[in-house]
């Protein structure tokens, strides 16, 4: 399990950074030459692979891999020569995790504090969301009943918060202002609700948590934030006519340059790219192919990815060392049936095989459960690098079955 786990993590930081550094890389060209809103959905590539299956890529790999031929009624010759192992881990890899888990921890417990902090600075508001730019925004009464309007003296500024329900935080002199300006300014936010930006944010918290060692999380967090607050910007100017662009640029600015104070909440807070978002303002470039050719480059950036971060240098080559026969099933005796399975699995340091998947078989499923079943009590040769055994990922082995 603790060696399992430091791989898992090894490899989807390898992943996450690659990922980083790829949007980092072509974000200035999305955004000169497409939109916002597609900058800011490429960022969910990073919770996609960290939620992806370890060597889900491998389902696109055909290469020909070993395999045994196991005759009806004819047994194979079985080995008996495995040599047991230690499985333990490393002391290095119990140091490194054992690490890794305080500093989980303690970034929790930081954001928790803040958390705690910004509930116990509301204060109930007698504000009233104008109809009219609700409607425009959300559509859906319920999810109009499920927004709480606060006031916090952590938040100098509109923002968005919330872990379920959304909380809209409102300066005090809020109804003060214009009109027009509470108008343009409740659409930005509204957007966020409707969007679930809150919610979003927390997963990033999350994850910031996990890779808090990596310090391309911390670069890349305000860029991530930018173009969220960019796409926002995009949508709602999408929504507005001429005149009324000219009122959200004027808002936006003066949020802006007041700045914020605490990181939970969904607005920007970092001045150096405010001539970005107003530049941005004038971009309100749309069209159809837009969304396919990013979902095109996601996929393939995830395969790459996937494929250079859990890629291994030892062979995919599984050598058996103790073999169990499978049994031939009767049903496909009877029919005169013959078929093949062909497994993907990883070898662990004692050479048991372990999350052992079907890459396909043929007649349907007919010799997959007793396939699956003997290739559970196999061992592999086990390979050693620098004198440490180390497990095998992502070996691929085929069962044949014949009658005589």
């Amino acid at each position: 399990m603790i060696a399992t786990t430091y791989s898992l993590l090894i490899s989807k930081t390898i992943g996450v950074s690659i990922l980083i550094l790829i949007i980092l890389a072509i974000r200035p060209l999305i955004l000169r030459y497409l939109n916002a809103k597609i900058a800011y959905t490429l960022w969910l590539m990073i919770p996609i692979f960290l939620m992806l299956p370890v060597n889900w890529f491998l389902v696109f790999d055909s290469a020909p891999s070993p395999s045994m031929t196991f005759l009806y009624g004819i047994r194979q010759f079985v080995s008996d020569n495995l040599m047991l192992v230690d499985n333990s881990a490393s002391g290095i890899v119990q140091l490194v995790l054992g690490l890794w888990l305080s500093g989980l921890l303690v970034s929790l417990f930081m954001y928790w504090r803040q958390y705690q902090q910004l509930i116990n600075s509301f204060e109930a508001s007698d504000y009233q969301l104008l109809k009219s730019v609700y409607n425009e925004i959300l559509f859906d009464n319920k999810a109009f009943k499920s927004i709480t309007i606060v006031n916090s003296s952590l938040v100098k500024v509109p923002a968005v918060f919330g872990l379920v329900n959304p909380y809209l935080i409102l300066p005090k002199k809020f109804s003060s202002y214009p009109v027009q300006k509470q108008s343009v300014i409740l659409k930005h936010e509204l957007f966020h609700i409707k969007r679930k930006d809150h919610q979003i944010n927390v997963i990033k918290v999350l994850v910031k948590s996990i890779f808090w060692f990596n310090p391309l999380f911390h670069f890349s967090d305000r860029y991530f934030e930018a173009d969220q607050e960019l796409s926002c910007d995009f949508s709602v100017l999408n929504q507005l006519s001429k005149s009324e662009k000219k009122h959200y640029a004027t808002a936006i600015l003066d949020v802006v340059s007041v700045g914020n104070q605490n990181c939970l909440v969904s607005q920007w807070q970092y001045p150096s790219l405010i001539k970005e978002r107003v530049n941005m303002l004038k971009n309100t470039n749309q069209k159809s192919w837009y969304g396919w050719a990013t979902l095109i480059f996601s996929s393939m950036v995830l395969l790459m990815t996937s494929y250079v971060s859990y890629a291994k240098e030892e062979s995919k080559e599984a050598v058996p060392a103790k073999i169990v026969q499978p049994i031939y099933p009767l049903n496909a005796a009877i029919k005169s049936l013959e078929g093949s399975v062909r497994f993907r699995f990883n070898i662990d340091k004692t050479g048991k095989p372990y999350d052992i998947s079907v890459v396909s078989s043929t007649p349907g499923d007919m010799f997959v459960k007793n396939a699956q079943k003997a290739l559970e009590q196999w061992h592999f040769k086990i390979k050693e690098v620098d004198g440490q055994r180390v497990k095998q990922i992502g070996m691929l082995y085929t069962m044949e079955f014949r009658l005589k």
